[in-house]
């Protein structure tokens, strides 16, 4: 069991303000300082600094943070292994994004679901960001997502790779630099594009913290561009909604194959070609970013340190064998 202290410390780590975290614990300001204490004496460095009036972690506090949060995980999940010896019934909270959620994890975990009928699944929904911040928290035990993590903090296994397709409705007009182009021509003719061919159009983007929009966000930053270059941006929560803006006409998007490959079989969206600029040594250089697309690892993500790995990689890999084939 941990010690109390360690509590303190890490809700220190979120607030940086003992003030804040004496109020969120319900305990004193000089406890506060008194629990910081006796941790910098066990561990023998000190774990905050000042820089002028901000508190900060050091190098040291740092490490013994993420330390400490995977071993107060592992004790909440002990405490589940435990119930599970009497009861019989074990508990599993897995979280992804709502893209990799819905096209990508829903149908194996039904499959899983069936073949573990002791098992009791709860499945949170919500972005990289938060998933990330409920892993540090404990409040989920994995989860699969589509952004950017720090490999540093987390451990995982690569679920897929993803192509990133920019799609305009089908029968629209596609702004490309001055002219406007019938998306049927601009599909057939599949001339590659470069994201500055597009910038008169109304792009429709995923809110902040989402995964795909911060791999969009990379990819539009290595060509000098963010996502206000365009003419108009238009922000919208979740995939659904973005789509059926776009197949009405509304502007162009970008999203995972697995989101549009459905919506591409029909008829109703097309695909737009796209390359992008980088510098090279110096150099302009026009560089294809992908044969069809932006491409992106989906990770199925853990903390990292934990001694519950083994459970997660078993966990990770039953998932992989039911994927559909």
């Amino acid at each position: 069991m941990l010690d109390w202290r360690v509590d303190t410390f890490l809700d220190v780590c979120e607030t940086l303000n003992y003030t804040h975290t004496a109020a969120r614990l319900n305990i004193t300001q000089p406890a506060v300082s008194q629990h910081i204490a006796w941790l910098e004496k066990q561990y023998e460095t000190p774990l905050f600094s000042r820089k002028g009036r901000t508190l900060v972690l050091t190098d040291a506090g740092k490490e013994v943070a993420e330390v400490l949060l995977s071993q107060r995980n592992d004790e909440n999940l002990l405490k589940q292994e435990l119930s599970t010896l009497n009861s019989g019934v074990s508990k599993l909270v897995i979280g992804a994004t709502l893209t990799a959620g819905e096209f990508m994890l829903a149908r194996p975990l039904a499959r899983w679901c069936s073949d573990h009928p002791l098992v009791q699944v709860r499945v949170v929904m919500a972005d990289t960001a938060d998933l990330l911040s409920d892993l540090d928290k404990g409040a989920i035990d994995c989860a699969l997502v589509e952004g950017i993590f720090d490999s540093t903090k987390y451990s995982f296994r690569e679920w897929s790779y993803e192509q990133m397709k920019c799609v305009c409705a089908c029968g629209s007009k596609v702004a490309i630099g001055a002219s406007k182009v019938d998306s049927g021509i601009l599909a057939a003719n599949n001339t590659p594009l470069r994201f500055r061919d597009l910038l008169e159009n109304t792009l429709i983007i995923r809110e902040q913290g989402s995964g795909s929009r911060a791999v969009l966000e990379a990819c539009l930053a290595r060509n000098n561009l963010v996502p206000e270059s365009f003419k108009r941006v238009i922000e919208v929560k979740g995939v659904g909604l973005g789509l059926e803006m776009v197949r009405a006409g509304t502007g162009i998007t970008f999203a995972y194959e697995s989101a549009v490959s459905h919506r591409l079989a029909q008829g109703e969206l097309h695909v737009i070609s796209a390359q992008g600029i980088c510098h090279t040594q110096g150099e302009l250089q026009e560089i294809k970013l992908c044969e069809e697309g932006l491409g992106h690892s989906i990770c199925f993500v853990w903390r990292r340190n934990s001694f519950f790995e083994r459970r997660f990689i078993q966990l990770f890999e039953e998932l992989q064998h039911l994927l559909p084939t």
